[in-house]
């Protein structure tokens, strides 16, 4: 009796209680106060205000980090493209199979399971007036939890899915997702599409119907449905070219990658509180001396 009672609160704790503000406030140390907060320039304060007034904010890579980052990028999947070819191959033909996990996109993430400070994936993601802004989104020390570069393969005339279609993320009640275009993006290539103020800090917080999509336990919505709790002129559809850069909760409603005609090549990693119930998708196998370069934020959780 009492270990059902114990499996029937931790559901409800994980499915309720860590999407409610006084809970998930309780949970977290807020270790940033007035006294250590970040100093930003007027770059990430118009970047911060937009992510608290909108959940999302578009610009250039260049006005936030060096554009040397983006480059690093760029060749680094360049050349793994160049290493992979059969392997990448292999995965654009298996677009739309049945039974094949997200058909419509290729990942880096299981190939580099280890926190190299060295990869541009991991550096982009470590860059203090990125953290910086994250840290004073989130009002506490941030953890990093996960890189990766997505692939997107032409879905034609498939039906969307899976991330495709609108959702929320589930991982915590704040968090923060990174993106970075590492290809030109028009509405052709499925670009991220956003419902501005559908984060827990903005004026859309009803939630819109939704259905459990075929042999998954996530919650999906439709343009319809969406458009009943957020109004479609607040919707963003962030096209842009290859340095695009884009930071949003992804608490709020988004879709993305439903590519008609173009490929899309896409970095992006998350930033969650550290009592956020989500394994860290890489090992930390760094020595005392590399994380001396990382912990100044704490992402790490160190």
């Amino acid at each position: 009796m009492r270990e059902r009672l114990r499996k029937a609160y931790r559901k409800y704790q994980n499915e309720n209680l860590k999407y409610k503000k006084w809970y998930w406030k309780r949970n977290n140390k807020r270790e940033l106060s007035s006294f250590n907060q970040p100093d930003l320039c007027s770059t990430q304060e118009r970047i911060l205000d937009e992510l608290n007034r909108h959940g999302i904010s578009v610009f250039p890579i260049e006005e936030l980090l060096d554009k040397q980052l983006f480059f690093d990028l760029e060749a680094f999947y360049n050349q793994y493209l160049f290493d992979h070819e059969d392997k990448v191959l292999a995965s654009r033909n298996e677009v739309g199979k049945k039974g094949v996990k997200k058909s419509f996109l290729f990942q880096l993430a299981d190939d580099f399971k280890e926190l190299d400070i060295t990869n541009p994936m991991v550096k982009v993601a470590i860059q203090k007036p990125l953290i910086d802004v994250v840290n004073s989104y989130l009002g506490q020390y941030s953890e990093l939890k996960y890189f990766n570069i997505w692939h997107t393969f032409v879905s034609g005339e498939n039906a969307p899915m899976r991330s495709q279609l609108w959702h929320r993320d589930p991982e915590d009640y704040l968090m923060l997702k990174a993106f970075v275009y590492l290809s030109d993006v028009d509405e052709s290539a499925g670009p991220f599409t956003y419902a501005k103020g559908s984060h827990p800090k903005g004026r859309y917080r009803k939630e819109a119907k939704w259905y459990k999509e075929e042999g998954r336990n996530a919650r999906r919505s439709n343009d319809t449905e969406i458009r009943a709790v957020v109004p479609e002129k607040e919707w963003i559809t962030a096209t842009g070219k290859k340095g695009t850069m884009i930071l949003a909760d992804t608490r709020g409603y988004h879709k993305g990658g439903h590519a008609s005609t173009k490929e899309r090549i896409m970095y992006k990693n998350m930033y969650l509180s550290p009592k956020a119930k989500f394994k860290t998708h890489f090992n930390n196998n760094l020595s005392p001396e590399e994380l001396e370069k990382v912990n100044y934020c704490k992402i790490l959780g160190q």
